[in-house]
This record gives structure tokens, sequence and C-alpha cells, in this order.
């Protein structure tokens, strides 16, 4: 009963696909359960292959099952128990394996045990135990606990642990997987975007209204409709005249922030008479409802398509975790159906991917019906535009487009609101995650005159670096790693990619047009926790060495830790690696011999450095 009440309670567990249990037990069980991800509630059985299958039915009686779970049946002898939990671990289509045993009168727990151990020992693939029966299987229980083999009473106990583990894997896989490269650059105009805050904070307004906020979403790539204000009907007629008709009006008032509420857009005006009433209606209503409220006029703008669905994008300044982003279902009716996801600045496409995959209306936006499938790309782009803008000014501390309208024609932002602060912080020291360091970023020219960009590397940047890696020779990789590597793994690749860069910054050279965007050279800089020490390596492909970007990227990390302040910088260079060595020499740094290590540790006090000239 036991078993399958476990089952039922799988059936309840939402986990991503891959997860394949394996189970043996000598009376009764439950299937093996993976899951999608995506489908989240669909459960299906593992199945075991035709050649695991045959191996079973060499020693198994007729009447046990060969199926996933494995029922060795109660006569089970502990020959039997081993020969199937081997086949189990042989079987490549199952990640992890159950064993449970319960009490039967020819079942001997603790031989059981001892039979299994050898089979299980030294092996990769998670192994559980379930001895279920108290007191009568304690010998049993005592020699697989002695082998380091997790052993469990109930089976529910055991599929909960394989669970939490495969679960804890499968989000370090996401944490460590390669985002997509943006499929355009992320070019902003943050210094407009700073102009237009700072004159609505020397005016102490706090509230921007649609006009100033969407001027500094436009600064930022944001697709805007197109907005001007109007302060009396004969200048909404001649503003709307200038915009080509239809157009919407919508109430500008610094006090009203939901525009609809008391009547205050008018949509798909036609013409100069309906613009002159919607705009008496509009402001008489206001004054009506809220006496107190100022009333500038109204917005006249572009008249939007009927969208097929409206979008949610917004920000809040968490006191704790800085700026929260979400997403979801726009319209009025945002905060009753409470269709949003959640995530905390800064953005990648990935993350923006994932966080609109979190809502149910992703399924809407993949087509349904009558309603056809949105660029959700172009959607993810404007989350990171978003994330970006929020991310480059504490000032913002909230942040409102609804709707965004999505339509075969692209997006925009049909309504804005932006409230500003003045900030005690400088950006980036209101995140709670270490943004990407754009600040470290910068053109040079190698002396043969092939234009590089200089910047801190990004985790999409992992196909780049395979392909530098790879073509460096196995003299220049040993410099740099002090040993011969054959390969270069995802693994290792996120380790140079996916920096934490309030501890850790990447540096690299990437070549500009006209040469072919490659990466010329590498360097990293690690800083320990009291930021009094950093260590530095740096490596050149062979086709770019003797251009003097060696010395230009310890240049660059030099300042970096400076910045950051480091005292000390130092790094290890092996002493057959006399180019490297020489360079470090005319930078400034001492040399100290390692003889028995075969090693030179270079070392410089960062409180008095000046750049040389002629590096």
């Amino acid at each position: 009963g036991q078993l399958f009440d476990c089952a039922e309670a799988l059936g309840k567990t939402t986990r991503p696909a891959g997860n394949s249990l394996g189970i043996v037990t000598n009376g009764g069980g439950i299937g093996v359960m993976a899951v999608d991800a995506l489908s989240r509630w669909s459960i299906e059985p593992a199945i075991l292959g035709p050649e695991s299958v045959a191996k079973l039915e060499e020693f198994l009686p007729e009447f046990c099952s060969r199926r996933n779970p494995v029922d060795i049946s109660g006569d089970a002898t502990p020959e039997r128990y081993a020969r199937a939990v081997r086949v189990c671990m042989e079987a490549q289509e199952l990640s992890g394996l159950a064993i449970m045993l319960s009490p039967q009168p020819r079942t001997d727990a603790a031989a059981v045990a001892l039979a299994i151990v050898p089979e299980v020992m030294g092996k990769a693939r998670p192994i559980f135990a379930v001895w279920m029966g108290g007191p009568e299987v304690a010998e049993g229980v005592q020699i697989l606990n002695e082998a380091s083999i997790p052993t469990f009473e109930t089976p529910e106990a055991a599929v909960d642990t394989f669970m939490k583990m495969y679960s804890h894997s499968r989000h370090l896989e996401l944490l460590q997987e390669t985002p997509p490269r943006l499929p355009r650059e992320l070019n902003v105009k943050a210094d407009q975007a700073r102009s237009f805050i700072e004159q609505c904070l020397a005016k102490n307004v706090r509230l921007l209204s649609e006009l100033e906020s969407k001027a500094v979403l436009s600064a930022y790539g944001i697709p805007v409709n197109r907005t001007m204000a109007a302060s009396s009907g004969a200048d909404a007629t001649s503003k709307a005249k200038e915009i080509g008709f239809p157009v919407v009006l919508k109430l500008n008032s610094p006090d009203i922030s939901h525009k609809s509420d008391p009547g205050g857009v008018v949509f798909n005006l036609q013409n100069e008479r309906e613009v002159i009433s919607a705009y008496d209606r509009i402001v008489a209503q206001a004054q009506s409802r809220q006496p107190d409220a100022r009333i500038l006029g109204v917005m006249v703008q572009t008249q939007v398509e009927q969208p097929d669905l409206e979008l949610f994008i917004g920000s809040k300044q968490d006191p704790d975790f800085g700026p929260v982003i979400f997403f979801g279902l726009g319209g009025v009716l945002t905060e009753v159906l409470n269709d949003w996801a959640v995530d905390l600045a800064p953005l990648n496409l990935l993350l923006a991917r994932q966080m609109i995959q979190k809502t149910r209306v992703y399924r809407v936006l993949q087509g349904y019906r009558h309603i056809s499938p949105v660029n959700v790309d172009l959607l993810a782009e404007i989350l990171v535009r978003v994330s970006q803008l929020v991310t480059d000014f504490p000032e913002i501390v909230e942040l409102d487009i609804n709707p965004l309208i999505l339509n075969r024609d692209g997006a925009v932002a049909a309504d804005a609101r932006l409230v500003v602060e003045p900030s005690m912080v400088s950006a980036p020291r209101h995140l709670a995650i270490s943004p990407y360091p754009n600040q470290y970023e910068s053109d040079w020219m190698l002396r043969d005159g092939t234009p590089a960009l200089l910047r801190p590397i990004k985790p999409e940047d992992e196909p780049l670096v395979h392909d530098f890696l790879s073509k460096c020779s196995e003299d220049t990789v040993y410099f740099r790693y002090f040993r011969r590597i054959r390969k270069f793994t995802h693994e290792m690749l996120i380790r140079f990619t996916q920096n934490d860069y309030d501890r850790e910054i990447s540096l690299v050279a990437v070549g500009q047009s006209p040469a072919p965007e490659v990466i010329l050279g590498m360097g990293h800089l690690f800083t320990d926790f009291s930021r009094e020490s950093a260590e530095f390596a740096i490596m050149v492909g062979d086709q770019w060495q003797g251009n003097g970007l060696g010395s230009e990227i310890v240049g660059r990390l030099i300042d970096v830790a400076r910045e950051q302040g480091v005292q000390r910088l130092w790094g290890e260079i092996l002493a057959q690696n006399q180019p490297m060595l020489e360079m470090a020499k005319k930078m400034g740094f001492t040399v100290t011999k390692d003889v028995e290590n075969q090693t030179c540790r270079v070392e410089m006090e960062l409180a008095g450095f000046k750049m040389l000239a002629n590096w």
C-alpha cells in the first residue's frame, strides 16, 4: 500500500524532464516518473530498453515483472537481488536506482544488503535503499549505512530525496546555461535619459508625465507610440492633424495615475470635431471627480491597432534587493488576474525568456485560436532594455508600461509611467546582483592596425571563447593553465564566461569590423574576499601575439583592480614563459623565482602605481 501511495504522491510533484528512477523490489512497486518541465503536470514512466529486459529474462521467473519497477518476487535470493541491480546499473535509460526490500518469510535483509553493496559501490549513479520492516531489517540497514548507501524506511522518502537531488542539479544547469546573444547590439542613449531624469528631479517632479516617461523609455530603445501634449481643444486638434487620424486622447495630470478611471481615455477619434468634444469631456470629468487634481490638458497619441492581448512590464525598487522586474498580462485587469512573473535585475535574454515562460499568458503568446503567435524574442529584448534602464538609474523607483501592445507590426508601449526619487547610491550599488560592468568597455588598436573592443566577458560569449581556445597552440594553453588541455568542456567554459563581476572580472579583446569578430586575447582578475590582493592571468591568441595586446590587457586589469580598492596585484608565470616575464618586468612588477615549481611570482603594489610609457 505504501508503494502505491508513493506513486500518487509523485503524480502531484512538479519537476523537470530527464529524471528517471529505476526500482527493484521484492513485492509490488511503483513506476518510474519523468516529467516535462513545460507541461509540468504530465507524468511518463521510464521504460527499460529491450536489452535490459532481455538480461532480466535470463534469470527472473516467468511470473516476475521485467518492467519498471522490476518485481523480483517475494522469494528473491540475495543473488537474484544482485543480478537485478547489476542489470539496472548498466541500463542507460535510468538516471538512478531505488532498491526496495519488504519483510518476507524467505528474505534475509542482511544477506541482501551484503550482496548489493559490491554492485553499487563507487558508481556515480544515485542509489537509494528502502529497507522496510523496522527492527526486522535493522542488521541490513546497518550494513548499508556502513557502505554509505542512503537508506530509507519508506519509498516516499527515497523518491522525494531523488527528486530534490535532481531539482538541485537541474537548477544548476539552468543557472549555467549559456544565454543566446541579442540579435543586435543593445545601443542605448544613457546620457539622454540621464538628462531627462535630472531635469525632472530639479523641478521637484516625482511622477513623470506620460510624455516624459516615454522620452526616457525611448532613449533606451523601448518602442513607444507617437505622443504630443495639448493644453486646449484647439491645440489638441492641431496635434491630431499633425500625427494623423485616427488618434487617442488621454488625460494629462500628475495627480491621476489611472487615467481610465475618471473617463480619461478616448479612443479612435476620426476628425477635428470628435477631438474637441473628447477634450472637453475628458477635462470636465476629471475636474468633477477630482477637483483638487492638476489638469494639464491631454496627450494626443497615434491610435494603435486594436491588439489581441495587452501586456504589462513594470519595475519597483525594493529596499533590500534593488529593482524588481515584473511581466505579465496587462490592461485594466492586471491587478485582478495577477498573471505575472517576477525577477531581479539585471536580466539577459535567457532570463527574460524564462520570465515570460513562467506566466499563463505565455501559452497564448505562442498562438491560440484566432490569436496569432507574437514575436517572443522581441518581447524578451524589451524586457532586457527595461532591465538595463533600471540598472543604470537607481533614481527610478517605479516603472509601469501598461499596456504594452504586440501585433504583427511589432511592439509599442501605449502607456507608461515613471516615478523617480533622488538616490543616495550610484549605479550599480543599488543592485543585489552585480550587473555587467559596461564602464570597462573601450576601443583599442593593435600595433598592426587591427581594431578591437576591450570589454568584460559575457555569459553568451561561450562560443567565441571556445573558438578562441581551440585555435590556440598547445604551448599557449600550457603557459596559461600550467597543464595540457585537449578539450574545453561546457563546465570549464562557464567558469570563464559566467563571472560574479563583484569578485571576478574577465576582459576579452574582440575584433571589430573590418576585422573578424573573434576573441584576440583574454585577461582574468580574481579578487580575494578582503580586496587586499587580486590574482591576474592573461592569454593572447597565437596570431595576435607581439602586437602589444598582452600589456594592454594587463594595464586594463590594473585599472580595474585599483578602482575596486585592491592594494596588491600578483600572478604566477611559468619560468619558461620569457616573453610574459619580460613584459611584467617592463610594467613594474617584481619577479620572484620558485625554483622547485619552475614558476615565477610577479607582484605589484598598486597604491603608488603609475602607468609606464612605452609598455
